[in-house]
């Protein structure tokens, strides 16, 4: 079975390196699949709903939602109401993760936090 790169989006001094939003999510979307995860992101996002999260994802009984942003992106208005609005919901997991929060995505993505639950 190949290996999957979970290193750190940095160089090989430390430093943070610059990804557009298209290889920021290649990266999230590859270590989530590696993981098991079952995951949405709408193809064409300007024909969707205004401020949905970039990728659903569902495993084990949890369900993930994840708006991803590059270093400097920025939220829109839709985004931060739709993401507030989710994060109120009970049992929903709802993230914006950027380059530098790679731990963060290896922590919750990663296989040795799944949780399950009888159906």
């Amino acid at each position: 079975m190949p290996r999957l790169n979970v290193s750190s989006p940095q160089d090989s001094v430390g430093n943070e390196l610059v990804m557009n939003e298209k290889q920021w999510q290649a990266k999230v979307l590859e270590f989530a699949r590696w993981n098991g995860w079952h995951v949405y992101h709408p193809y064409y996002s300007r024909r969707s709903e205004p401020g949905w999260p970039d990728l659903s994802m569902i495993r084990n009984g949890r369900l993930v939602f994840v708006e991803l942003k590059t270093r400097t992106g920025r939220v829109t208005a839709d985004q931060h109401r739709v993401l507030s609005l989710l994060d109120e919901c009970a049992g929903v997991e709802v993230y914006l993760w950027r380059p530098n929060d790679w731990p963060d995505v290896l922590r919750v993505l990663g296989r040795n936090v799944a949780r399950s639950r009888a159906l």
